[in-house]
């Protein structure tokens, strides 16, 4: 009878683990507006960023406006499951634009105009090769699976939405499988995602090769075919795109779009699965019990 019960409580844990599992990765929002920190090629300083590529810092706020010269904003934090290699902070140095305070000059111990200075966020990459984003200006976001520019590919199927290959690559990125320790590097994992994601090359981030080790890391896991299969519905990586579009005044125009980034927020699908699993083994425990 102790045993039975032991394996009943056990359960119930489970199941209500994976509902606290589910409130944390839910807790950042599905929309807001989002800073994105850049590297010296663009005035910013994040070291990891390779030309028009690699590592970018992303800030998300639950609420930002602007007014002239200030800003008010909340800042929503980093969603859960990000290790802290894939973290990175807004550093002086930022450039300026047209509708969020930076460019603070560089200085080590003046904060300036950019009031982002010191925040924490999470380190993405971005999706398209052909739609851009500005140097030092929010953005509005909303979360999903849908890209805003198409890929194409290595079979010519057309690409429209987040694909199993990056979608994996960036999980094993976001929770610290995979460390990015130079801008080489960032460079390269940026080149595989292009691929897996069906952008042409870019000679300014350095041009896909098959010999790439993060394309080598996703077919040891699946297939090219796989690889390149765009996600419909849900996402076992628990990897969404942060639809990019451009508030009022910014040069994409209101509601324009605005280069795509990536984003971990463990799927809750997972959560139910393991809650379903939970509430099976519990009424398996009671039966047992019974018959005993």
């Amino acid at each position: 009878m102790k045993s039975l019960l032991s394996i009943s409580n056990t359960v119930k844990l489970l199941a209500l683990s994976g509902l606290c599992a589910g409130a944390s990765a839910l807790a950042g929002q599905s929309s807001g507006q989002v800073y994105l920190a850049v590297g010296p090629n663009y005035g910013g300083s994040n070291s990891m960023q390779f030309g028009d590529g690699g590592e970018f810092t992303a800030v998300l706020f639950s609420n930002l406006v602007h007014n002239g010269n200030s800003v008010t904003f909340t800042p929503a934090g980093v969603p859960a499951g990000y290790a802290a290699t894939a973290l990175g902070s807004i550093a002086h140095g930022e450039s300026s634009g047209y509708s969020a305070p930076g460019g603070d000059g560089g200085s080590a111990t003046d904060v300036g105009d950019n009031p982002f200075v010191g925040i924490t966020g999470f380190e993405t990459f971005c999706l398209e090769d052909h739609v851009d984003f500005y140097v030092g200006n929010y953005y509005n976001y909303t979360l999903g699976l849908s890209v805003q520019q198409a890929g194409t590919s290595a079979s010519n199927t057309p690409i429209n939405s987040l694909t199993a290959g990056v979608a994996f690559l960036y999980q094993q990125f976001a929770i610290g499988h995979i460390v990015l320790s130079t801008p080489t590097q960032a460079g390269l994992f940026q080149a595989a995602i292009w691929y897996l994601q069906g952008q042409p090359d870019d000679a300014n981030v350095g041009n896909f090769s098959p010999s790439n080790p993060y394309y080598l890391d996703v077919l040891n896991h699946m297939s090219l075919t796989a690889a390149q299969t765009g996600l419909v519905g849900s996402d076992p990586y628990g990897v969404e795109v942060m639809e990019l579009t451009g508030p009022a005044g910014s040069p994409s125009g209101f509601g324009g779009a605005s280069q795509d980034q990536l984003i971990y927020v463990p799927d809750t699908s997972t959560t139910a699965a393991l809650f379903a699993l939970g509430l099976a083994a519990i009424g398996f425990a009671r039966r047992t019990r019974q018959q005993a």
